[in-house]
């Protein structure tokens, strides 16, 4: 046992040199001993501090710090190095006092808490008495040598405990025990001879074996703690190396499967009864990131349900999880509050990442978890991150190179079926029979086929069509040439040979046995517009039936509209079906039902340059399919354009009431030198009831007969000047008009050419907002005094389309 402080030795008289070179000499050794064991120490924590937390390293390290301050302290030397003795003998004393407690941790951690925790015990009854000594000694009331006696008593009953314990460990077979028990023999026997060199049985020497066998004893700690870093270290090999074989070997076909196989080799490796791992969701391993089951694994290898694993679990089990999960590192619980079971779990990371906690769970046949087995899961939950890490990333590029190849599909497929969009039904779509787009590329590809069948189709139907209509239009050729020839040649007839009576015919009355009447849609001074449905197929159209009253010219007129229909064919013009003579001897003709109404009688549309436009460029599309077909129209004015909406809702219209118009280099019946102001049988076709426009709108004067308002200046001089041009002028007064909402001459500009004036230049489109003005410098040229100077149909409608306007 060492010295107690007031033990002085014998007197020594000399020289200080002399004395001081001797003390150096006796407590050298002393003195390299305690910074050898100060040294261990510091290195120690060091260790501790760095990554190797574990508790038993933390005791040992503060205890050979401590001895190793205690050895220089206790030797007559420390005077040398710092000239201090009360000082002196309080550092020995505490660092006396200390050690005790640092050796009783260390003993627990390594060998355990024992049945009845004693050591436990005796660490608080160490730190008790240290504490309450220092305070009676700070205070006064107690002298600090009668501090010595109690305590040696508390330190042989820790030594009697733990050297008890290591010899019962020792005899089983215990190699760390063993080791701690040479070393504290070491200790004893230089013990017991510093107490017989005290009592005069054995002469006196130079240094104390005590402090020797201190150091010895120190030293033997030390091994245990290398041994078992090593032991420690070579099982964390061979552990990992076959956990690295048993993740190559595995046949597992999913996550949940390989993770099995991980759990049930680290249960082999660590004698644990049940393991569970927990893993974060991935992108959410951040801190405060919840945790889920990945998998669970019993004991024994057998594949049992993950509820049953997780049922079998003590109910601290979240208690434990959640503490590793907070503070991001290893935890043991050796003893499980109500059962003989010990836990520990242990976090997964990768670069302060935590991706999950894998947790272990001992039965009660089995010494609990200590500190090498929570180092070894640690090693082993290491391993298991990076191997987490890297299958997340291989399933991050696989399932970025399936993202990519089902990008790289969904685009083929795309562009087919945009391709199909644009009409091209001829391009076959490929089908790759492995896709997940597989169905979808064989769906387009069967409705490519039967759009193209529909297509073939409906050519041929068209082209059946086709030769009906042609067919159509030759007889009513036929027939309408006929017709005129005969009121060329025909006599006159007097007027009590012509029945005075009007036509009228109730809804539901046969006309020719072929047509019912729905409803009348309008009356004109020269006849009816019905709305009639062919008997043999309930399609509906237009009839126009002359009135018994008409003249020779009336009927001309009729007749030769029927005539110039019979020879156009375009959508925005109405297509005839159909003329002939009722048993009663009227005439009637049957054309397309036109939906909608006149272009008058749309004001509320009218200034709106959108839908203005559109309705004229399908204006200009008409005309320039009737001129092409060398008709001349003689009568466009809003009242004969009917404008209706699509399924779409875009303006539709339809060019109506040819009765006046001509075809080039034929002049028609005669005219007679008649001025005539009244109604026409122009009225609009609809589905709805229309009056007829005023009467001011329609003239028959001289030889001319058409609107004055819409009629061009050069018609003045006859109607031999009624050419293509004319029509565009008429159009673009119409463009001025709606465009605008005012009508671009005070005067009928025919009336202007009569008296031999300048038709003045309208200026007002140019001061529409949102008209482009390319349009309204060629709607103005339209109007121009020279017919020359004006467009045609198609460029005003092609000039239009170019602005997008369909």
């Amino acid at each position: 046992m060492p010295r107690s402080p007031h033990d002085i030795g014998e007197a020594v008289i000399g020289p200080r040199a002399e004395l001081s070179l001797a003390a150096v000499r006796s407590d050298l050794p002393t003195l390299v001993m305690g910074i050898l064991l100060a040294s261990a120490g510091v290195f120690v924590l060091a260790l501790f501090l760095s990554g190797r937390r574990e508790r038993s390293n933390l005791a040992y390290g503060l205890l050979a710090l401590s001895l190793g301050i205690y050895l220089p302290a206790a030797a007559p030397i420390r005077g040398l190095l710092f000239d201090a003795p009360i000082v002196w003998v309080h550092v020995e004393l505490v660092c006396l006092y200390l050690a005790p407690i640092f050796l009783a941790s260390y003993f627990e951690h390594v060998f355990g808490p024992g049945r009845f925790r004693l050591l436990r015990h005796l660490q608080w009854a160490h730190g008790a008495y240290f504490l309450g000594a220092a305070l009676l000694v700070a205070t006064g009331l107690v002298p600090v040598q009668r501090t010595l006696l109690p305590f040696g008593v508390l330190l042989l009953g820790t030594m009697v405990v733990m050297s008890a314990r290591a010899v019962l460990a020792a005899a089983r077979g215990n190699l760390d025990a063993r080791i701690f028990t040479v070393g504290f023999l070491l200790a004893a026997a230089a013990a017991v001879h510093d107490v017989l060199e005290e009592i005069g049985l054995v002469p006196r020497g130079d240094v104390s074996l005590g402090h020797v066998g201190l150091f010895a004893f120190t030293l033997s700690l030390g091994v245990i703690l290398a041994r078992r870093f090593f032991e420690a270290h070579d099982r964390m090999g061979r552990s990992l190396r076959v956990l690295e074989l048993s993740l190559a070997s595995a046949q597992a076909p999913d996550r949940g499967g390989l993770s099995r196989v991980v759990l049930d080799e680290i249960i082999r490796l660590l004698g644990a009864r049940a393991a569970l791992l927990f893993v974060t969701r991935e992108g959410g391993a951040v801190a405060g990131a919840e945790l889920e089951v990945a998998a669970g694994s019993e004991a024994g290898g057998a594949e049992t349900p993950l509820a049953s694993v997780i049922a079998g679990f003590a109910p601290v089990l979240d208690d434990l999880v959640e503490e590793v999960r907070l503070r991001r590192e290893a935890r043991v619980w050796k003893h499980i509050e109500g059962t003989r079971r010990s836990a520990m779990a242990a976090p997964l990371r990768v670069r302060d990442e935590l991706l999950g906690v894998l947790y272990l769970e001992s039965d009660a046949s089995r010494r609990p978890f200590d500190a090498a087995d929570l180092s070894l899961l640690n090693a082993l939950g290491e391993k298991l991150s990076i191997n987490i890490v890297s299958t997340r990333a291989v399933r991050a590029e696989l399932e970025s190179a399936l993202h990519q190849k089902r990008i790289a599909e969904q685009a083929v497929l795309l562009e087919a079926a945009s391709r199909l969009a644009s009409g091209d039904i001829k391009t076959p779509i490929p089908v790759d029979e492995k896709s997940e787009f597989a169905d979808l590329a064989r769906g387009l590809d069967q409705m490519r086929r039967d759009v193209q069948q529909k297509i073939r189709t409906i050519e041929a139907k068209k082209a059946e069509v086709e030769v009906l209509n042609e067919e159509l239009r030759r007889k009513i050729q036929q027939h309408t040439t006929s017709l005129l020839s005969s009121l060329r040649t025909d006599v006159d007839v007097d007027e009590d040979d012509l029945v005075t009576s009007a036509p009228s015919f109730e809804v539901g009355a046969l006309i020719a046995e072929r047509y019912r009447v729905i409803e009348e849609i309008g009356q004109g001074a020269m006849g009816v517009v019905y709305e009639v449905e062919r008997v043999r197929d309930a399609r509906r159209f237009a009839m126009k039936v002359l009135t018994s009253r008409s003249d020779k010219l009336a009927m001309a007129r009729f007749v030769r509209e029927a005539q110039i229909l019979s020879r156009l064919d375009h959508p925005n013009l109405a297509s005839i079906t159909d003329v002939d003579v009722t048993p009663e001897g009227l005439l009637y003709l049957v054309m397309e039902l036109c939906e909608g109404k006149p272009l008058h009688r749309c004001k509320e549309r009218h200034r709106d340059v959108a839908w203005c436009l559109s309705v004229l460029r399908q204006m200009a599309a008409g005309l320039a399919a009737v001129h092409a077909q060398g008709v001349i129209h003689r009568d466009l004015k809003p009242g004969n354009v009917m404008v209706s909406a699509d399924a779409e809702g875009h303006a539709q219209v339809k060019l109506v009431d040819f009765g006046i118009s001509t075809l080039t280099g034929e002049h028609g019946p005669e005219r007679p030198p008649v001025s005539e102001r009244g109604r026409d049988l122009d009225t609009p076709p609809s589905t709805r009831r229309s009056l007829p426009p005023p009467p001011q709108e329609v003239t028959r004067t001289g030889i001319l007969v058409g609107t004055p308002t819409y009629m061009g200046p050069e018609l003045a001089q006859g109607s031999r000047h009624w050419k293509a041009h004319s029509d565009v002028f008429s159009l673009g007064v119409i463009a001025y008009e709606i465009l605008t909402g005012k009508r671009p001459f005070n005067v009928p500009p025919i009336f202007v050419g009569m008296q031999g004036q300048t038709l003045p230049r309208p200026a007002g489109l140019r001061r529409v907002e949102g008209l482009q003005g390319g349009l309204a410098l060629m709607f103005e040229r339209c109007m121009d005094p020279d017919p020359a100077a004006r467009p045609t149909a198609q460029e005003v409608a092609e000039m239009i389309g170019q602005y997008g306007v369909r």
